[in-house]
């Protein structure tokens, strides 16, 4: 029987990426060293990046051979989510989704302080990446494969032809003749086998085949974002490239798999 790969949905992962022009500096990196003490109340776990690989979990380093933060938040041992600020980027990822408000709402905490990290870094925020890894699952292949449209313009006509197993990826801009800010949207989808985690090999259990779906929605930012409005700027973008990616999602799957997962009912 087809199913969401959890029980209420089918987003495995969502994350949502900040990418600025340049990497953030040791001035920019004592943003995070003055909020540990909140990010502490939110994630369970941290390392901190050093130079010539040097990993720990102390604030208490050099500040010139700090390069980054990672930040882990878990359940019972379960990871629910991460928040990075390394490089040029800051990222935080939700591996329990509930839905987009309240997604943003987790993660507004962290890239709103790496924000003001790359701020005091000198740097300007020029991308913006909603990402979305979506998948389900079925013990028959027919039915994975006619979870998906016939001619779904995101998905290579050769694998919809093929059936069975198969792999497709496409990119595209959304944009009218390119008008900025600029949108490109990375569609990867591949029917599989799933992988079976570790203890729970049984050669005489059937094959689970699963249809992945991995889409990452990029936009150029053009205009400087000051700290005070980044929040309302980055909910404001969030929410468009959401719109765009449920529009891509109702051009891949069947009605009948969009009602399966519920996307009509997201919010």
């Amino acid at each position: 029987m087809l199913k969401p790969i959890l029980d209420v949905h089918s987003i495995e992962a969502i994350s949502l990426t900040c990418q600025y022009d340049g990497e953030v500096n040791s001035v920019g990196l004592s943003v995070i060293k003055e909020e540990a003490s909140r990010l502490k109340l939110k994630y369970q776990s941290r390392r901190v990046a050093r130079r010539g690989g040097n990993h720990g979990d102390s604030f208490s380093s050099e500040a010139s051979d700090i390069f980054g933060y990672s930040f882990v938040r878990k359940d019972s041992g379960r990871e629910l989510g991460k928040f990075e600020l390394v490089n040029d980027r800051a990222v935080v990822v939700s591996y329990a989704y509930t839905g987009f408000k309240d997604f943003l709402a987790d993660v507004s905490l962290g890239l709103e302080l790496a924000h003001k990290a790359f701020l005091r870094s000198e740097r300007k925020l020029e991308k913006i990446v909603l990402t979305y890894k979506n998948s389900l699952v079925s013990n028959d292949h027919q039915e994975i494969d006619g979870a998906v449209r016939d001619r779904s313009p995101y998905i290579a006509a050769a694998c919809l032809e093929k059936g069975n197993f198969w792999h497709s990826r496409i990119g595209f801009f959304s944009n009218d003749h390119l008008t900025y800010p600029l949108t490109l949207h990375n569609i990867e989808a591949s029917h599989k086998l799933l992988l079976k985690e570790d203890g729970e090999q049984d050669d005489d259990a059937p094959n689970v085949h699963q249809l992945q779906v991995d889409i990452h929605h990029v936009r150029s930012v053009g205009e400087p974002v000051d700290a005070e409005g980044f929040l309302g700027f980055l909910e404001a973008q969030a929410y468009e490239l959401r719109d765009k990616h449920r529009d891509i999602l109702c051009g891949i799957f069947t009605d009948e798999v969009l009602g399966l997962i519920g996307l009509s009912k997201e919010r």
